[in-house]
């Protein structure tokens, strides 16, 4: 890889106003999300499709759903348990606000 290409750095959605921002702030040596992503890399595969277990003290555990590794957890947690799992995590913490609304 050339020097070039090892320093161009990939801002994939930016808009041109946050182009800017970030030139501005990489020529001033201030940290972007970018940076610290790219510093994270090459992420686990199984933690990219959701599919790493963190929940319990016996992990983590990693679940293979294309069926060449183990089909489930520690635990015994499966892809769409641990997937699951995840999601209230993912969701706004005031979902279940709206849900309980929605019932009245």
């Amino acid at each position: 890889m050339t020097e070039e290409k090892k320093n161009k750095k990939n801002y994939e959605g930016a808009d041109q106003e946050s182009l800017q921002l970030l030139k501005k702030m990489d020529e001033h040596g201030i940290e972007s999300s970018y940076d610290r992503y790219d510093a994270q890399q090459p992420q686990c595969g199984y933690g990219k499709i959701g599919l790493c277990c963190r929940h319990c003290q016996m992990g983590p555990c990693n679940v293979d759903p294309f069926g060449r590794g183990p089909s489930k957890g520690v635990c015994g947690a499966d892809a769409n348990t641990i997937a699951a799992r995840h999601l209230p995590a993912m969701l706004p913490p005031v979902l279940p606000l709206i849900l309980i609304m929605a019932d009245l």
